[in-house]
C-alpha cells in the first residue's frame, strides 16, 4: 500500500457509497492488506492467496501510481482471472494523489503506469518474494 493513504480511503469510500446507493445496502469487501493473519509469514500468505481469491465474485483493484510496479497486485489480479474471474468483474477505482479526488492529470499519470507496465519491472518487498512468485 504504497499510494496515499488518504487518497486510497476516499476512493474506497467513493466506490462504496456508489455501490450502497445503486444497490440499497452497503457492499461486503475483503481487504487483503487488512485483512491478512499478520503472525503468517509471506510463503503461508502466497499459499492461502488462491483460496481466498477462489472465493471471490468481483476483484476490487484501488488503482493508484504504485499498482503496476508491486507484484503481488499483479499476482493478485492474475490469481482472480487464471481461477475463472472475468474482466467485467475486475471493479477498478482510480485513486487520486494526496492532494484529492483523481484528476484528469492524475487519471492520465494512471492510464501511463498501466500502460509502461511490465511484469519484468515489478517487485514485491523483499526480494525473496519476487524470486518466489516469479519461479
Amino acid at each position: 500500500w504504497l499510494d496515499h493513504p488518504e487518497a486510497k480511503k476516499r476512493a474506497l469510500a467513493r466506490w462504496a457509497s456508489g455501490v450502497a446507493e445503486a444497490e440499497g445496502r452497503p457492499p461486503v469487501a475483503w481487504v487483503d492488506a487488512l485483512c491478512c493473519e499478520e503472525p503468517l509469514e509471506y510463503r503461508a500468505h502466497l499459499a492461502h492467496m488462491p483460496v481466498r481469491i477462489a472465493l471471490a465474485d468481483r476483484f476490487l483493484l484501488l488503482l493508484g501510481h504504485t499498482v503496476a510496479d508491486r507484484l503481488w497486485c499483479i499476482m493478485e489480479l492474475v490469481a482472480f482471472r487464471v481461477l475463472g474471474g472475468a474482466m467485467e468483474d475486475v471493479i477498478i477505482v482510480p485513486v487520486g494523489d494526496d492532494s484529492g479526488p483523481a484528476t484528469t492529470a492524475s487519471l492520465n499519470r494512471l492510464i501511463a503506469s498501466v500502460d509502461a507496465f511490465h511484469v519484468m519491472y515489478a517487485r514485491a518487498a523483499r526480494d525473496e518474494d519476487t524470486r518466489r512468485l516469479v519461479q
